[in-house]
């Protein structure tokens, strides 16, 4: 299991932090792999930044599927 540092606009983490962003497509330049863990930064919003880096994501699903070539799509749920 690894710990990715991710950066997130502030559009996206606020949909993440409603619950309703459950996903993300990511390049895949990462070696993602299942039970791996997420944490968000969002630059330029101090307050928003705060908020979303109380929370860890962990990757539940990971899919290429009808994706540009070397991107993927993977699954995360909010583990704290």
């Amino acid at each position: 299991m690894k710990l990715h540092n991710l950066k997130i606009e502030e559009k996206y983490a606020v949909a993440k932090l409603a619950e309703v962003k459950l996903f993300e497509i990511r390049l895949d330049d990462r070696n993602y792999q299942l039970g791996d863990l997420i944490n968000y930064t969002v630059e330029g919003n101090e307050p928003l930044n705060r908020r979303i880096k109380e929370n860890i994501y962990q990757i539940t699903y990971i899919t290429d599927y009808k994706q540009k070539p070397g991107y993927i799509v993977f699954a995360e749920k909010k583990i704290n």
